[in-house]
């Protein structure tokens, strides 16, 4: 819990925590995975970028832009939102 604590700073969570309907803005995206991290910057998926959350199940489906991406929850753990 500690470690997750210090990867998600100040008020920031990872996507798989937010609910349907939240909005936020993208803080950080984990680079520990360079595979991952190119996938995710491919999709349009970048710090500082607005993100609404569509879905939760079975994929967490957002909105980045005009763009919606889904993801499995692997994956949405990578990304750290701000909530608004």
């Amino acid at each position: 819990m500690l470690a997750e604590a210090k990867m998600h700073r100040g008020n920031a969570q990872p996507l798989s925590r937010l609910r349907r309907g939240d909005r936020g803005v993208i803080e950080r995206i984990d680079p520990s995975d360079r595979r991952k991290l190119r996938k995710l910057m491919a999709m349009g998926v970048f710090p500082g970028a607005p993100v609404r959350v569509v879905q939760t199940f079975p994929a967490y489906v957002f909105c980045v832009g005009f763009t919606q991406v889904a993801v499995d929850r692997e994956m949405a753990e990578y990304i750290s939102v701000r909530p608004e």
